[in-house]
């Protein structure tokens, strides 16, 4: 009778194994989740240097995007942000802000980005230069396409 009762019990515990493995391989989902890119932006104020288009240049699981960005006048902070919409789709906007004073002539901003940690792939980017006037915000989409990441 003992040997019978230890049968059973040895089969009920199989019973929950499936049950078992499935909420281990729920709790482990930190192997298929995909890494947050991480977003590097600088800019400084550029004298003397024409005007061209923003340059894309995809590698090793990075994009980076470098172009010049124009504001009304010299007392404009310029911030870029990342929006990542989707897994596959990136929107880099460089964004000017008024920090008062200033001299009143138009002034060019150099920025270089690097947006890293990316999966293989093609992806739809664009980048949208805004400007800020008190109220008013001026955007501008100045270049769209698609990059693959190697």
């Amino acid at each position: 009778m003992v040997h019978a009762g230890n049968a059973i019990g040895k089969g009920r515990g199989l019973r929950y194994l499936p049950v078992a493995a499935l909420a281990l391989a729920i709790g482990c989902d930190t192997a298929t989740e995909p890494l947050t890119p991480r977003f590097e932006f600088t800019s400084s104020v550029v004298f003397g240097v024409r005007r061209s288009p923003p340059t894309i240049t995809a590698g090793e699981g990075a994009i980076e995007l470098a172009g010049l960005f124009e504001v009304p006048h010299s007392a404009f902070g310029v911030t870029g942000w990342l929006d990542v919409p989707d897994a596959r789709r990136i929107q880099l906007r460089i964004r000017g802000t008024p920090s008062g004073g200033g001299v009143q002539f138009p002034t060019l901003h150099f920025y270089r980005s690097r947006v890293s940690r990316l999966p293989r792939g093609t992806y739809d980017v664009a980048i949208t230069h805004v400007v800020l006037r008190g109220a008013l915000r001026d955007s501008t989409v100045i270049w769209t396409g698609a990059v693959t990441v190697r």
